[in-house]
């Protein structure tokens, strides 16, 4: 039966007559090995996040096959260096890629308009609603700074399983004036809400994958932003010049972040005008397409 499917999955990708595959993870080139010699198109092998790589450190099977994965796409595109070194350091074999980074539409998200000061200081998450989001750490940070006397607003855009038990959270922690769930939003409301924020708070365990997106859109909104120290490794954030990075777990790290913010208007100025600057040079749309083109030429 598996050879079978394997048969009919290669079948399908050559009935595309398509020059490149694109096999968006390391879980999708895994999920396709043993159909990959029967494909005809290039094969371009993605690894997005350093997570990816640190997931299968300990385990060797997950090694074996990492190398016979890498044995057999003709390209593996990373989007940092240090991934593309952890996957040499992993493999210990040499291997055709290309680091290219994620890219924002740094057209569309401009710079958010200068805003009137308020008594509450506005914190925005954009992302599924998952406890590897770091969202219970967020609300004791906020709890912290209501204790201290500092007014917080944090709107959390998203949905997801853990809707429920995030809302038990706000509750017990008695935060349902200061945290609101708004559920999902597109891409031109999230904007809107960047025009009003702050600071965008995204402060991943790394548990799961990461996705660097809405922290770029806040970049180049010139909206300061907080990340855990997973964004420091994928080259995303450098800490307390184009953003704030706090170590993972760490409570009191998120209110010493906020409090900087909060207690040094030009230091956030400063910091957003920075990200903006970092969004445009490096991980801007407009430039994102030619380097595709560059690479996939080279290779077919």
């Amino acid at each position: 039966k598996k050879k079978f499917q394997y048969k009919v999955q290669a079948s399908f990708f050559n009935s595309l007559r398509a020059k490149i595959i694109y096999l968006d993870s390391l879980a999708v080139g895994t999920y396709f090995l043993p159909c990959l010699d029967k494909i005809k198109a290039y094969k371009v092998l993605g690894c997005k996040s350093h997570q990816d790589t640190i997931d299968i450190t300990s385990d060797e099977q997950a090694i074996k096959t990492l190398q016979q994965l890498l044995k057999k796409v003709d390209m593996v595109h990373c989007l940092a260096t240090p991934i593309r070194n952890s996957l040499s350091n992993l493999t210990n074999q040499q291997y055709s890629y290309f680091i290219h980074p994620p890219a924002v539409d740094t057209d569309f998200f401009t710079p958010k308009p200068e805003t009137s000061t308020e008594i509450f200081f506005k914190v925005l998450s954009v992302g599924r609603l998952s406890p590897e989001k770091g969202y219970l750490i967020g609300l004791l940070a906020v709890q912290k700074l209501l204790q201290k006397g500092i007014q917080v607003k944090w709107t959390i855009v998203g949905e997801g399983s853990y809707y429920k038990e995030l809302k038990a959270h706000i509750a017990n922690l008695n935060l349902k004036d200061h945290v609101i769930l708004i559920g999902p939003r597109n891409f031109v409301e999230i904007n809107a809400l960047l025009n009003k924020a702050d600071c965008l708070l995204h402060i991943h365990t790394g548990l799961v994958k990461i996705s660097s997106g809405f922290v770029l859109e806040a970049m180049s909104k010139e909206v300061p932003v907080i990340v855990s120290d997973y964004f420091a490794i994928d080259g995303i954030v450098t800490d307390q010049v184009d953003g704030l990075i706090v170590p993972s777990y760490n409570i009191e790290g998120v209110v010493e972040k906020m409090l900087l913010l909060i207690e040094n208007s030009e230091l956030r100025k400063n910091i957003g005008i920075a990200g903006r600057k970092k969004a445009v040079q490096h991980f801007a749309m407009k430039n994102s397409a030619d380097m595709y083109h560059k690479q996939y030429k080279m290779l077919v």
